[in-house]
């Protein structure tokens, strides 16, 4: 039973770059009525200026758009800049935005979200 409720409390989890879906089961489950209300995502923000790559601005912004779960960090690493990527839990019921503003130390961008 503790490794079942680890489960299903340590989410989001991933298969590779695939989230998986995990929801406790009961006798009256029936997966063609159960609606999803909340989904973890991962969000692309492609060509984001050099100044928002710090961990703590992308965790910001995941937390702008629903609930910041991670940054995909080796990007970082290999110094590939050409988008940032970060998994939010997302309210599916509230729709998911097309395009977010960021303003940071009087700097001002519009960035076009790709999920």
């Amino acid at each position: 039973m503790k490794d079942t409720y680890f489960t299903l409390r340590e989410v989001p989890w991933f298969w590779g770059n695939e989230g998986i879906f995990m929801t406790p089961w009961f006798p009256s489950f029936n997966a063609n009525i159960t609606v999803v209300s909340k989904m973890s995502v991962w969000v692309s923000l492609h060509n984001l200026p050099l100044h928002f790559w710090h961990h703590k601005i992308l965790e910001g912004i995941g937390n702008t758009l629903g609930k910041y779960i991670k940054t995909n960090t080796h990007r970082t690493k290999e110094a590939n800049f050409t988008f940032a990527r970060i998994c939010v839990e997302v309210d599916l019921s509230k729709g998911l935005p097309n395009h977010i503003h960021l303003i940071h130390n009087n700097r001002c961008c519009t960035k076009f979200l790709d999920f």
